[in-house]
């Protein structure tokens, strides 16, 4: 069951943010129903709890190098450990886990030679941390940002849809200004043109045109997440299995 502190209006938000995760409230509220102020205002209120939040991650052709990080730690540091990878760029996600480890991460690193450094020269010399094991990614087949609430109708995610459509794009390679969009996109999705900007070390309009490219050619995916207080969703479960690879 949700926490009784948000209401459906508030899901759907949610819902309409992973639809479109940069759109203005401008013009995410006609197709919920509400008025701008009120968008925001439900917005900055989840994002400010850590209930809701937008990140990014390079993604298509620009797919960085990915390893499915087993930790284990010293009894008791288990928390400590989880709260200084959480500040590592490199670890997309950082989760505490039951079982046989007591901390998984997605590390992502720019090629396997900057993931190899970052998992023997930074995770592995964590204070609390006895054993690391990691399983380099080679394909993901699904990704979080895709995921839904189902608290919009067809006709909501008609409209959403034809606001986010874009014509295919060549990709180009990545450029170093394009990586900094990225960072700074992967510390807040929803960052605005200007604050970009100053990230990325170019104008707005630069940001606002290489975005639109990276958008457009798959090269980034922007997600948007939310907490168990908001999802309703209290547990959450990872299962590790082993099949032949004809099978998989």
């Amino acid at each position: 069951m949700r926490d009784s502190a948000f209401d459906e209006l508030d899901i759907a938000i949610v819902d309409a943010v992973r639809s479109a995760p940069r759109a203005s409230w401008r013009d995410l509220a006609p197709v919920l129903g509400v008025d701008p102020a009120t968008v925001s205002r439900r917005w900055s209120r989840m994002q400010s709890a850590g209930d809701a939040w937008v990140t990014a991650h390079l993604s298509g052709g620009a797919t960085p190098s990915c390893a499915l990080v087993e930790i284990n730690c010293i009894p008791g540091r288990s928390r400590e450990v989880a709260n200084v990878l959480a500040d590592d760029v490199e670890a997309a996600t950082v989760k505490l886990t039951a079982g046989a480890r007591d901390v998984l991460v997605l590390a992502q690193a720019p090629g396997l030679d900057a993931l190899s450094r970052y998992l023997l020269d930074r995770v592995e010399h964590v204070p609390g941390v006895t054993n690391v094991r990691s399983h380099v990614a080679t394909r993901s087949t699904l990704e979080p940002s895709r995921r839904r609430e189902g608290a919009l109708d067809p006709e909501q995610r008609r409209r959403l849809h034809s606001q986010t459509k874009t014509r295919p794009h060549r990709g180009g390679a990545l450029e170093a200004p394009d990586h900094r969009i990225a960072r700074a996109l992967n510390i807040d999705g929803r960052m605005s043109f200007q604050r970009l900007a100053e990230h990325a070390g170019v104008g707005p309009a630069a940001v606002r045109r290489r975005l639109a490219r990276l958008e457009a050619a798959g090269l980034i995916t922007l997600r948007c997440d939310t907490s168990r207080h908001l999802s309703g969703h209290a547990v959450a479960a990872v299962y590790f299995g082993s099949l032949d690879v004809r099978d998989l």
